[in-house]
């Protein structure tokens, strides 16, 4: 699968906003699982005519982040939810479990 992210802050890359870690392959990884792409592809990330990078599998990518800060310079580390998401998610699913015993 091939994706051009040419411009961090492209509207279908980041939302048109800076991104927060710059692994902008990261998080399209994560957003490729939860629409249920095989998780065991490789994804291309080009720069526009040109390979930047690939990224395989993508079940490798939608674990990882890359993480920078004054003293470190960027670095690959697992990925986890923020507690504020992973709630959101929990409510969610509470929320579609109510609605399926009400209406099942």
């Amino acid at each position: 699968m091939k994706v051009q992210l040419n411009d961090i802050r492209h509207p279908d890359t980041c939302g048109g906003k800076e991104p927060k870690h710059h692994s902008p392959a990261f998080n399209y990884c994560r957003k490729l699982l939860k629409d249920d792409v095989n998780s065991e592809e490789s994804l291309e990330v080009y720069r526009g005519d040109t390979l930047a990078y690939t990224i395989s599998p993508i079940r490798w990518g939608a674990q990882k982040i890359i993480y920078e800060n004054e003293k470190t310079g960027p670095t690959i580390r697992k990925y986890k939810e923020s507690p504020m998401k992973l709630r959101r998610i929990a409510e969610e699913r509470e929320s579609e479990e109510d609605s399926m015993r009400l209406n099942g």
